[in-house]
Parts: structure tokens; C-alpha cells; sequence
């Protein structure tokens, strides 16, 4: 897991907490602010989710680089 969605999992779960309290006292700015956060928190999230998807893409194009190299070369790629 990528800081972005480490950081989103807390805001959203802070949010919760916020909102939960602001039910709790009436308090209708404390239930915005807990609802804002878990938006918040749900947009990192997402954006880790890109990086985390765009990182393993970029692995796997590397990886088959390396095999065309290799049967272009005529190495074995299993040999690495």
C-alpha cells in the first residue's frame, strides 16, 4: 500500500469519527467537515489506486523488454 492510500484510509476513517460525533452533539459543522474528509480520503485513495496500478504496468513493461531483449540476443531469460 502507497502513502496516497495510507493517508486516504486515515482521512476516511477520521472522517467517520467526525461525523459520527457531529450526529452525536447536533453539531451540523463537525458532520460536514467528518463528510468532507471521507471524500477526502476516497479521492487519495483513488489516486494511489492509479499509482499503484501505473507502477505495476511500468513493472510489467520492463519485464517484457527484458524478454525481447533476451530472445532478440538469444540469452536465456530465465537465466537472470
Amino acid at each position: 500500500m502507497n502513502e496516497q492510500r495510507t493517508e486516504g484510509a486515515i482521512d476516511q476513517a477520521t472522517g467517520k469519527v467526525k461525523e459520527a460525533a457531529g450526529n452525536i452533539t447536533g453539531d451540523s459543522k463537525t458532520i460536514a467537515e467528518g463528510q468532507n474528509q471521507q471524500a477526502e480520503g476516497s479521492m487519495r485513495n483513488a489516486a494511489g489506486n492509479v499509482q499503484d496500478k501505473a507502477k505495476n504496468i511500468g513493472d510489467r513493461l520492463g519485464d517484457a523488454k527484458d524478454k525481447i531483449g533476451d530472445a532478440i540476443t538469444g540469452k536465456d531469460s530465465n537465466s537472470h
